[in-house]
Order: structure tokens, then sequence, then C-alpha cells
């Protein structure tokens, strides 16, 4: 199997576990939140550093009615901020 195959389903596989730890864990909990976020950045880590970015531009509207806008930088791949 080819190898950029492999890495693009464990970026996937990834992302799905980031997503599952924020959605699945008392946020009041402090010690296990420290613990769900040095994962989470274990993780994001991870992807920074294996990840091919195809980094999108992206503007997300903060404001509509005042023209505020925030510019954003991510990987269209791994969903990660750049």
């Amino acid at each position: 199997m080819n190898n950029n195959f492999l890495l693009y389903d464990c970026i996937n596989l990834l992302n799905k576990c980031k997503d599952c730890l924020r959605e699945n864990f008392d946020k009041d909990d402090k010690k296990n939140n420290k613990n769900i976020n040095n994962i989470i950045n274990e993780i994001n880590s991870f992807l920074n550093n294996h990840c091919e970015h195809e980094v999108i531009d992206d503007i997300v509207d903060i404001d509509p009615d005042h023209n505020k806008y925030l510019k954003v930088k991510y990987c269209n791949k791994c969903l990660i901020n750049l």
C-alpha cells in the first residue's frame, strides 16, 4: 500500500480522535482537561511535522454588520491552523 494513503488515513484518524476528545470529556475536570490538552497538542505536533500541508487562506466573519473579520490559514488535509 502506498505510504501517502497510509499517512492520509492516519491524519484523518488523528483528527477524529481530537474531535472525540474535545466532545466527550468533562470540561470542568481540570486534571483530565490538562491530559486531554496534552494529547491534542501531541497530535497537532505530529500533524504539523508529518502532513504535506495544503494551505488555505480564508476569512471568518466575526461581525458582518461592522465589517469585522479574521484572516486564517489552515491546512485542508490535517485541519490545523498555520
